[in-house]
């Protein structure tokens, strides 16, 4: 007995409903797409690992600047040390706080990694010797916090969701004394204080901050002193989501992306205290709002690693980042070259929404909130 299946008009109108439908909300992932003809892997470099230790939503993520470890954190207050060019399937160290991590971030030249929390503690852990120590106290949560470049540095910056930017300075292993701290966000919206990003020039003379309220905030640091307020670098229309400020191949650029799906780079003029705007771009469509951006890094001497060096530790005198990296809520990996200014990957990383992105060398890690953190080499 031979059954015959057929499909009533009903449902074939519903089908077709259904394609014309699919066909209209297909949107490509970038205006410019990469040139097809490109070799894969001479962009992309290689996966080295899937880390898979995080139980909840992985947040906090940093590359040490000899890019040796790679530390992450998430909600649980789990945060996990791993050695590169080792097991990375297995974390060298990790310890659990009793708040969740929001933020991370490495001291220059030694085994320090230091922590922010959503219950206001920064946390120190020097990890071949001791466990975590608490330092120091915010008003707010902690959403992001950097050390001072240099291997003399005693100065490390914080920020928090009541619009605090803080300098502490550090007394001794354990003390760290207050430099300053001022209200960097939210003095025209009480209603948006939240400070999400900070970071140190490469000189160290400046310190900037991207907030809730759209702004990017750029402060002269003066050692004892109050900072000066420079500059307010608008353009934005979202909360600014990350900062980045390194040394490239066409100079000192500072980068902000935004929840507005655009990007932001900007260009100190050599002889004033002014910035002019180098590339501004919106390449990512409504659904893709960018969470993380990162430049990356000149290969300079570990020994002046104080200042942005052109010296290269593989041996290229001349080599500087001509490279910017960004990604997305959807879990996508983005990658542009800062000198042609056009799009060299854009790829699908993730499950869930990337909740940190870091670049030191030819190493780049992202971590989500699919609990996973990655890990890539980067072709030079």
């Amino acid at each position: 007995t031979t059954t015959t299946t057929t499909t009533t008009p009903t449902q074939q109108q519903h089908q077709q409903q259904k394609r014309e439908i699919d066909q209209k909300e297909e949107i490509p992932l970038l205006l410019t797409p990469p040139p097809p003809s490109l070799p894969y892997h001479t962009l992309y470099g290689e996966k080295e690992s899937i880390i898979g230790v995080h139980n909840l939503t992985c947040c906090g993520l940093a590359i040490d600047k000899k890019a040796q470890f790679v530390a992450s954190g998430d909600f649980t207050g789990t945060l996990a040390i791993w050695k590169y060019n080792e097991c990375l399937h297995q974390p060298s160290f990790v310890y659990k706080v009793e708040s969740m991590i929001r933020c991370i971030t490495w001291r220059d030249g030694r085994d320090e990694v230091y922590f922010g929390c959503m219950d206001g503690t920064v946390w120190k852990w020097k990890f071949y010797e001791n466990t975590p120590t608490q330092i120091l106290s915010m008003q707010g949560s902690v959403t992001c916090l950097s050390w001072m470049n240099g291997l003399d540095s005693k100065h490390i910056a914080v920020c928090d969701t009541k619009g605090n930017l803080a300098v502490f300075e550090e007394d001794n292993s354990i003390l760290f004394q207050t430099s300053f701290q001022i209200q960097a966000h939210g003095l025209k919206d009480s209603t948006q204080l939240e400070v999400w990003s900070l970071a140190w020039s490469p000189d160290n003379k400046y310190l900037a901050t991207g907030g809730e309220d759209r702004l990017t905030n750029v402060y002269k640091y003066i050692l004892g002193s109050q900072p000066i307020f420079l500059a307010e670098l608008t353009g934005a229309t979202a909360a600014v989501t990350c900062l980045d400020w390194k040394t490239t191949a066409v100079g000192d650029l500072l980068v902000f992306s935004s929840d507005d799906r655009t990007i932001h780079c900007w260009q100190k003029d050599s002889e004033k205290e002014s910035w002019t705007i180098f590339w501004k771009f919106e390449t990512l469509y409504r659904h893709l709002m960018v969470t993380y951006c990162s430049l990356e890094s000149s290969f300079g001497d570990e020994k002046t690693a104080s200042v942005s060096s052109n010296n290269n530790s593989d041996g290229d005198p001349n080599r500087s980042g001509t490279r910017l990296a960004a990604v997305t809520m959807l879990g996508h990996l983005y990658l542009w070259d800062l000198i042609s200014k056009k799009t060299l990957i854009s790829t699908k990383i993730h499950c869930g929404s990337v909740e940190g992105l870091d670049w030191q060398k030819n190493i780049i890690s992202t971590l989500s909130s699919d609990c996973t953190v990655q890990v890539f080499t980067i072709d030079s």
